[in-house]
């Protein structure tokens, strides 16, 4: 029996569990962490933010690692981070997903989202947006939507690994496109 994603907030619990069930035959993969979920009657987050720019970078590449403070790690060096906070109703409130080289600082993207309009508007920031650069206030592409954890491992696997294994191709999120009720998607947005 399949389990039906209500919210945002539930397929990306799915997801998250997905991925770290089925990542290990993927010969890229160094080590795998499931990112703490905390659930009130306010909120639910799923992973933890950092703010690596480049005058912490170092400090936080070494924390990440003594730590193993991180979701994924690549055999490269590479880790991916991800940070979703979600209200009361699993609507996705912000989300930080972060790829990053704990060695090369130039290897660097990063997709924010936040749902709150005033802040984004005061910050001047598209309500969601990629970062390529560690740089403060570096070019940023505009989307219109959250990201799910499929597209954005996809994203990675496909077009910075350039792997198109089972796996790769199988990171398939319309359960969350119709949890987050949106019509325009990053996916499409950047033909992931």
């Amino acid at each position: 029996m399949k389990t039906k994603n209500k919210t945002a907030f539930d397929c990306a619990k799915r997801q998250i569990n997905d991925i770290h069930n089925r990542i290990y035959n993927l010969k890229l993969l160094s080590s795998i962490n499931c990112p703490k979920i905390v659930e009130t009657s306010k909120f639910s987050t799923i992973g933890k933010t950092y703010y690596v720019d480049k005058d912490n970078f170092d400090s936080i590449a070494e924390r990440v690692m003594n730590d193993e403070d991180y979701f994924i790690l690549f055999n490269d060096g590479c880790v991916v981070n991800i940070a979703y906070t979600f209200d009361s109703n699993g609507e996705v409130l912000k989300h930080k997903l972060d790829f990053f080289s704990v060695f090369d600082s130039h290897i660097y993207l990063r997709i924010d989202y936040s749902s709150d309009e005033e802040e984004n508007k005061k910050n001047k920031h598209p309500t969601t947006h990629l970062h390529t650069s560690i740089v403060k206030d570096s070019f940023r592409i505009p989307a219109n939507i959250p990201v799910s954890p499929y597209s954005f491992l996809h994203m990675i696997l496909r077009y910075f690994y350039n792997n198109e294994s089972d796996f790769t191709n199988s990171l398939v999120d319309a359960k969350w496109k119709k949890a987050c009720k949106e019509k325009v998607y990053l996916s499409s947005f950047l033909n992931v």
